[in-house]
């Protein structure tokens, strides 16, 4: 009977335990399906994800673990493992299923706001995002050849970021093509007109004149061609196009220019011959500088030089500039994004402007402006306050930064080391107004009290100077009558005052006690003599030479001394002495017939010139003409001095009379 209740139990645990090992199946093979199924699910769906490969690594790992743990779970375990794989099988089909449902977007869970992705997309965006999530929008224009005016070209926040950690954020905006890029102009001789449209468009020249005239050459073909290699945008371009032979050019069918650029309207008209004429005018919804209508329909006949046609041209939407100053910053750039208006910034301190405010701008209501004004607007940074300082230089540049006017005073002060802030007129935290003018007092340190120098030594004076911290320069006065050499005479600070460390003083030193010397005569001495005689005697001599000669005094010998001699000077003193040039020398020289050129007085001059020069010098001659009958270019009758032998003194002038016509 025992036994038969034994076999019962033993039956029945089997039977428990076959139904466990079912469970365990079935949990293992719905974890095995839905790790499969995500990971073939993230293969198909991925593509459009950043982080593909990732996605995909991560869900193969989870799909290995699975056939993994599928091998080990269809092992025989007791009943505990069974329960633990049963759980963990749960788990992992939980994971796998939730990252499928929440991946093919089945399940959605709130999340956290993020940074979007405004590249290429437009700048009233961006504003109207900032302001709704209340971020500071930086915008900083830059010219862009791919980026339309106005639009984001990047942004200094990535996208993703989480928005609860970004206060500001500076986008990058374009102001559209450049016209100052240098771009290279090639030789377009020979350039069919649609290349050449092409060429101008796809490189945003903006300033090129089109010209077509009569030639032999193919027609709307470059001609002549006048600007090329590296050029800007904005550079002048000529162009002449061949209109063909004269005569050629035939009547045509009108095309529909409107919406066209004025320059292709324009290009049309003139490669086929027609006069026109510009008309502008606002317009809503057709840009500035396009074609809003023409005055011949399309498919009427236009005939070359005789039919005239008026094009209208857009100037743009009429803008009425509204009341700025009551819009906040964010909507007047909102308003100029939106009618195509450039933007200048500037920003100051203003103690009566709400901050992000505008200050100042250069429209005023109900102005008529065009699309592509500039509007310059200098926005209030708000109240200015006053700030702590750790130097005077920081306070230096504060000011300079914000244009704020201040004034140094400096006193002397015992509690702060010299160059110290002792105070400002404005106290921290308090508002400084547009007109204030910020004194700030500057420490001159402990105050130093000049000694007296005078009649000390300089190396006593010089010890003391160390001592007091002040810098102490020394110059010598000359000599004196009774002050020794090295003792000081003057000061160029007076004792008593009060000066700053550091400070300089002048010193003036005697040179010592003047020595006295007898001046001795120096009349009739050679200049040689006197040097040595001056030199020996501690006087100083100066020498020039007397005008005119002298026939008593040999030259280089003293004719007079600006002292007299036996008088009693200063050692040093200067002496003057006057030399003689010596006696005048006497020229016995004949004057030839042969100096003279009958006929031909001013050849007679400069031969006769040549001769006494040359063989009396120091002698000065003056040559006269004087009219004759007969006898020209010869010695005249009446002149002072004669042809044949003469006498010429040194330093005398002579005078000799030539006859001429």
């Amino acid at each position: 009977m025992n036994n038969q209740n034994k076999n019962k139990d033993k039956n029945k645990t089997t039977s428990h335990e076959e139904d466990k090992r079912i469970l365990v199946k079935i949990m293992l093979g719905l974890t095995l399906f839905t790790t499969l199924f995500y990971f073939i699910y993230t293969m198909i769906t991925s593509s459009h994800v950043v982080s593909q490969l990732t996605s995909i690594i991560q869900a193969a790992l989870i799909s290995i673990f699975a056939i993994f743990f599928l091998f080990i779970g269809m092992q025989k375990g007791n009943a505990k493992q069974d329960k633990f794989i049963i759980v963990a099988a749960f788990l992992l089909t939980s994971y796998s299923g939730f990252n499928l449902l929440t991946s093919a977007n089945i399940l959605k869970l709130p999340s956290q706001n993020v940074v979007s992705n405004f590249t290429y997309k437009t700048l009233t965006e961006a504003l109207q995002w900032s302001k709704s999530n209340n971020i500071e929008l930086v915008q900083v224009f830059e010219n862009s050849d791919t980026v339309e005016a106005y639009h984001i070209i990047n942004q200094d926040v990535e996208p993703g970021t989480l928005l609860k950690n970004v206060k500001t954020m500076t986008v990058t905006v374009s102001s559209g093509p450049s016209l100052e890029k240098d771009v290279l102009i090639p030789n377009m001789i020979g350039w069919n007109a649609d290349d050449v449209l092409t060429f101008i468009k796809k490189n945003y020249l903006s300033n090129v004149e089109v010209i077509f005239q009569y030639s032999n050459q193919v027609k709307d073909t470059v001609i002549h061609q006048e600007g090329s290699g590296e050029l800007k945008r904005s550079d002048k371009i000529i162009l002449t196009f061949s209109l063909g032979e004269e005569g050629s050019l035939e009547p045509i069918k009108m095309v529909d220019l409107s919406k066209l650029s004025l320059f292709e309207a324009t290009f049309y008209l003139k490669r086929n011959g027609i006069p026109y004429e510009l008309a502008y005018e606002y317009h809503d919804s057709i840009a500035k500088d396009y074609i809003i209508s023409q005055s011949l329909a399309k498919n009427e006949t236009a005939i070359p030089f005789e039919t005239k046609i008026v094009l209208t041209v857009s100037k743009g939407a009429k803008i009425v500039v509204p009341d700025l100053y009551k819009m906040s910053i964010e909507d007047i750039t909102q308003w100029a994004s939106d009618n195509k208006l450039k933007l200048q910034f500037e920003d100051r301190y203003d103690d009566s402007t709400e901050l992000g405010m505008p200050l100042e701008i250069n429209v005023n209501k109900d102005d008529v402006i065009e699309e592509g004004a500039t509007i310059k607007v200098v926005v209030s940074k708000g109240k200015l306050v006053m700030q702590n300082f750790d130097s005077l230089q920081e306070f230096k540049e504060w000011a300079m930064k914000y244009n704020i006017t201040y004034q140094e005073n400096y006193e002397f002060n015992n509690q702060y080391e010299i160059g110290k802030i002792v105070k400002f007129s404005h106290q921290n935290g308090e508002t400084i107004k547009n007109d204030d003018t910020i004194t700030v007092t500057i420490s001159q340190g402990s105050p130093v009290t000049v000694p007296k120098f005078i009649g000390k030594t300089k190396s006593d004076i010089q010890k003391e100077c160390n001592n007091l911290g002040i810098t102490c320069t020394f110059i010598y006065g000359g000599y004196t009558e009774s002050i020794k050499k090295d003792v000081a005479t003057g000061q160029s600070k007076g004792a008593g005052g009060n000066i700053v460390k550091g400070t300089s003083i002048s010193i003036t030193l005697s040179s010592g006690i003047i020595e006295k010397v007898k001046v001795p005569s120096f009349l009739g001495k050679s200049r040689n003599e006197v040097e040595s005689q001056c030199n020996a005697n501690n006087l100083k001599c100066t020498f020039s030479y007397q005008n005119g000669f002298n026939d008593n005094v040999a030259k280089d010998h003293v004719v007079s001394q600006s002292v007299n001699a036996n008088t009693t000077v200063n050692a040093g003193t200067t002496i003057h002495i006057t030399l003689s040039n010596g006696g005048a020398i006497r020229y016995n020289v004949v004057i030839q017939q042969t100096y003279f050129t009958a006929g031909n007085p001013e050849q007679s001059k400069s031969t006769l010139l040549s001769k006494l020069q040359s063989a009396c010098p120091g002698v000065t001659f003056n040559i006269e003409f004087r009219k004759v009958n007969t006898g020209a270019g010869l010695i005249h009758p009446d002149s002072p001095t004669k042809a044949g032998a003469n006498t010429f003194i040194q330093g005398k002038t002579y005078t000799i009379i030539i006859g001429s016509y």
